[in-house]
């Protein structure tokens, strides 16, 4: 989730939901998603651009 959206969640076969958030960025290689990045502990653009600058610096 981007910052500043809405907090969504998202019922799974578990009947348990999930909650998106700010702080987790994509992996890609080559087109490829290969995993993710998450922060979490500050405010949620602190997380994202924490986030954020981890996968650029893994040459994301």
């Amino acid at each position: 989730m981007r910052p500043g959206g809405l907090f969504h969640t998202l019922p799974t076969a578990l009947d348990r939901p999930l909650l998106f958030i700010a702080g987790g960025v994509p992996v890609h290689r080559d087109g490829r998603l290969i995993g993710a990045v998450g922060v979490g502990g500050g405010a949620p653009d602190q997380d994202h651009g924490f986030a954020t600058a981890a996968v650029e610096a893994l040459g994301g």
